[in-house]
């Protein structure tokens, strides 16, 4: 008996790997809540869901969990415990056309800290710092845009919010650089059409100030010298 089922193993990984799996039933919505409202029905080929009463501090409750872990062996490689890809075809609709790779949704229904993507990098936990690059969340964009516009991450408060911070940054004392946009223009307002800027050119070492910085008869407004031997002058008038 114990040579059989040795055998029939194989079988039964390559059934439980090959087959969509169904958990619950096509009509399969989230548990009572703003999301069940909002959301619907979800066609998917594997579902989680639960409400449960969490019976200590520290309990995680998790619709889909994923772990992955690759040894480099001096090749490379990609550990990746959660990975998404979609794609969207044909002609758009009216309503709602989106494409999302990876979706994050946080009902805070409740007096606590809620995120809708949460991203963390851990460095060695042996306190070993192998060099490298940490990085909470990345965004990478690839393909020729010629009709597209490309966004790296995008903060868009909705009707109705009030005191919203788009970027916040904690403990001062961790950076190097708050941002770091070497030589790159920063938008930091527009009247109509016409957006303003302001770009530091390293061939003259000034922060310069550029209206219509989006047109080809942009002009520059302004400047700071920022070269070495440049006198400390106040701005203030």
């Amino acid at each position: 008996m114990r040579f059989l089922l040795l055998l029939l193993f194989p079988l039964f990984c390559q059934a439980q790997t090959t087959a969509p799996v169904f958990i619950s039933s096509p009509n399969y919505q989230f548990s009572n809540g703003t999301s069940q409202r909002a959301i619907g029905i979800i066609d998917a080929q594997i579902r989680g869901n639960g409400l449960l009463v969490s019976p200590a501090r520290g309990y995680l409750k998790a619709g889909v969990a994923g772990s992955a872990k690759v040894d480099m062996n001096g090749i490379g490689g990609t550990a990746v415990g959660l990975y998404g890809i979609a794609e969207g075809v044909g002609r758009p609709g009216s309503l709602q056309d989106e494409v999302t790779g990876v979706y994050g949704r946080a009902d805070k229904n409740g007096p606590f800290w809620g995120a809708g993507v949460h991203g963390e990098c851990l460095l060695d936990a042996s306190g070993v710092d192998s060099g490298g690059t940490c990085i909470g969340i990345s965004a990478e964009m690839y393909g020729a845009n010629t009709k597209s516009l490309v966004i790296g991450v995008n903060v868009q408060p909705h009707e109705g919010l009030k005191n919203v911070i788009g970027m916040q940054f904690q403990n001062a004392e961790a950076y190097q650089y708050a941002i770091k946009a070497p030589n790159m223009s920063i938008q930091f307002g527009d009247v109509d059409t016409d957006h303003f800027c302001m770009k530091f050119d390293p061939r003259t070492q000034r922060l310069e100030f550029w209206r219509a910085c989006n047109r080809q008869w942009t002009t520059r407004v302004g400047f700071i010298d920022m070269s070495f031997n440049a006198p400390d002058v106040p701005l203030n008038r």
